[in-house]
């Protein structure tokens, strides 16, 4: 599996990258930018990835806002929904009308922070991914 964690904070991408471990292959990456770049990348590559954790409040481009292009990306390419990428927001903020928000607009879980790692994992398994063997 390919992971890709976004965050503008490096220890919350270290730690996420330390959980995710058993998972697959981690890629992180500390901007909106950078995240929708690493995901294009990816698809031309042809290695996508197949889940990707997203922080909302980053410089340049949120994490909604790269919620919302590669959703986008992925309809052009005509994507089908089994096999776009799994998409977790990742915040601080907790407020009903952003996790609602997020959900509408193509997210598959939300998660806040702190992120405690059994919770992490029942997520990962609602999602239906298994760590790596």
């Amino acid at each position: 599996m390919r992971i890709l964690i976004v965050d503008d904070d490096s220890k919350n991408r270290k730690l996420l990258a330390k959980m995710m471990a058993d998972f697959g292959e981690c890629e992180t990456v500390e901007s909106g930018k950078e995240a929708f770049s690493a995901f294009t990348k990816a698809w031309e590559n042809w290695r996508p990835f197949n889940i990707i954790f997203l922080d909302i409040l980053m410089p340049e481009m949120d994490g909604k806002e790269v919620l919302q292009k590669i959703r986008e990306l992925e309809k052009e390419k005509n994507i089908s929904e089994p096999h776009q990428a799994k998409i977790i927001m990742v915040s601080g903020m907790s407020e009903k009308d952003i996790v609602l928000q997020c959900l509408e607009e193509g997210c598959d879980e939300f998660i806040v922070k702190p992120i405690e790692i059994k919770l992490l994992y029942e997520k990962i398994n609602n999602l239906g991914l298994a760590k790596a063997n």
